[in-house]
């Protein structure tokens, strides 16, 4: 992450900054011009998976990464203000949330196997099988359909499904709500128009506006300037050629 951000130009002062030396030792605060490289980007850099080799291996060694968490969320922000149709990231995202969400649950369901014992009851997994897949399996029937899953035996099984079953409505109501928007924004344009034609039509028939006018497509431009004063005329025909006009060395006004 620190070799990338010497490749994303910053803004500082009104001014554009391209030196990649610069930019790898202010990645975030550029206004600090005597800061150093931040000490999360240090740690998040840690080499931590070697202390594999000395113990067993464990994922929490990766634990680190997260701390610059930060950047997934500006690279989304980023995409997302270039994209010509930005809900379809917004709509990638959302289901990538899901799927996250759902391993989580695989992982938890696994722990929480391992701890009462592999096969001891017909509610935590067997063994059988492969083991993320058959617990991946559980989490999605678990957290979408409420229902037709093994009846859990102990006390503490119960209580894994009670919690289990409560969030998963709420983190698929969530992404549902989510969902909707996305597919809201995208659309807004088209709904709009249809209630603006909706709007109108009805305002054409509460007023009783003859046929002919209700099914005119638009009017003659020529024929209203033409029956504006030459003052309105003039100010609307520079108005709209004022681009051109400025490309016109005649034209320009130069400030000294």
């Amino acid at each position: 992450m620190v070799v990338l951000q010497g490749f994303c130009p910053k803004l500082c002062f009104c001014e554009r900054i391209r030196d990649s030396l610069h930019l790898c030792k202010h990645p975030d605060n550029f206004w600090n011009f005597q800061g150093k490289i931040q000490n999360t980007d240090i740690i998040s850099i840690l080499p931590l998976d070697l202390l594999s080799l000395q113990f067993s291996f464990s994922s929490i060694y990766r634990l680190n990464r997260f701390i610059r968490i930060d950047s997934f969320f500006e690279f989304s922000d980023r995409l997302e203000s270039i994209m010509a149709k930005a809900y379809i990231w917004r709509v990638a995202r959302t289901t990538g949330y899901l799927l996250y969400v759902l391993h989580l649950n695989a992982c938890v369901f696994y722990v929480a196997s391992v701890s009462q014992g592999l096969a001891t009851t017909s509610w935590v997994y067997d063994g059988n099988g492969t083991a993320y897949l058959r617990c991946y399996y559980f989490a999605v029937r678990s957290l979408i359909n409420i229902g037709g899953l093994p009846e859990p035996v102990t006390v503490f099984e119960i209580t894994f499904q009670m919690a289990n079953f409560f969030i998963g409505v709420f983190v698929f109501s969530s992404l549902i709500g989510q969902m909707r928007d996305v597919i809201g924004a995208a659309t807004a344009s088209q709904t709009y128009f249809r209630a603006s034609m909706d709007g109108c039509v009805a305002y054409m028939n509460t007023y009783t506006i003859p046929k002919l006018v209700q099914n005119r497509g638009m009017l003659d431009e020529s024929e209203l300037l033409d029956k504006m004063p030459l003052v309105m005329r003039t100010a609307i025909t520079v108005d709209i050629s004022l681009a051109t006009f400025q490309k016109i060395a005649l034209f320009q006004v130069k400030l000294f």
